[in-house]
């Protein structure tokens, strides 16, 4: 049998990640619409390890996509009247990597915090043979809602401009609580389907993921707020 040739190595590679990707999207639109089999599935295969780990980073492409894209015409804009201070290109650069860096700090941090009180409170409730491993499958999945995150924040944006402070706050927050709610509801349907613990349980799970991530947004706010406000002085 001969050898392949890179043209078809290349092809078998682009088939295989094509064919991963459509499991993966069938997968997440399952866990988006509530579909509790979907656990038990992604629970016992080997191969969503990786993808499920990608999540949070591929949360982050689509925020920064989706944010980028959509700031270009305020920037167009609105540009020049929000350049009071005259930012040079080493503080626009270090301004840019600080946004950047704590999109992704936010969104890993957040993934962590909720693989980390679903183990813990899985061992906690008597489940000896659940492995780290199941659980990062799980979350990659339940973190699905994650990417309405962007939609919200480009909406808040435009709010915002438009001088309309008090309801870019209302639409933040009550975004921001409708995806913590649907996030809430995956992991609470996926403790249930894969390990059979109490609703209560679950729910005891989801509320130390949120103490672990009140923790991480506050650490979050003091490390990035002296950043930011130290960034004008710096140059």
């Amino acid at each position: 049998m001969s050898e392949m040739t890179t043209t078809e190595k290349t092809k078998a590679v682009l088939q295989t990640v094509a064919e991963k990707s459509k499991v993966l999207y069938q997968r997440a639109y399952r866990a988006l619409t509530f579909d509790k089999s979907v656990y038990n599935e992604v629970k016992d295969d080997p191969e969503a390890t990786i993808p499920s780990a990608l999540m949070p980073f591929l949360i982050e492409i689509a925020f920064l996509f989706i944010v980028g894209i959509a700031a270009i015409p305020l920037w167009l804009m609105y540009g020049a009247t929000w350049q009071p201070v005259s930012p040079t290109p080493a503080q626009w650069a270090v301004g840019i990597g600080i946004a950047i860096s704590a999109s992704i700090v936010f969104f890993l941090g957040t993934f962590l915090c909720w693989v980390a009180a679903l183990f813990v409170i899985g061992r906690f409730a008597g489940i000896k043979e659940l492995q780290i491993k199941q659980v990062l499958r799980i979350c990659g999945l339940t973190f699905v809602p994650l990417f309405l995150a962007p939609f919200v924040f480009v909406v808040t944006m435009y709010t915002a401009v438009a001088s309309a402070g008090i309801a870019a706050a209302v639409i933040f927050l009550v975004g921001g609580l409708v995806i913590f709610i649907l996030l809430a509801i995956n992991n609470v349907l996926a403790m249930r389907e894969i390990t059979g613990i109490t609703t209560g349980v679950s729910i005891m799970s989801n509320t130390f993921a949120l103490v672990l991530f009140g923790i991480l947004a506050t650490l979050m706010y003091i490390a990035y707020g002296f950043s930011v406000a130290g960034l004008f002085g710096a140059f």
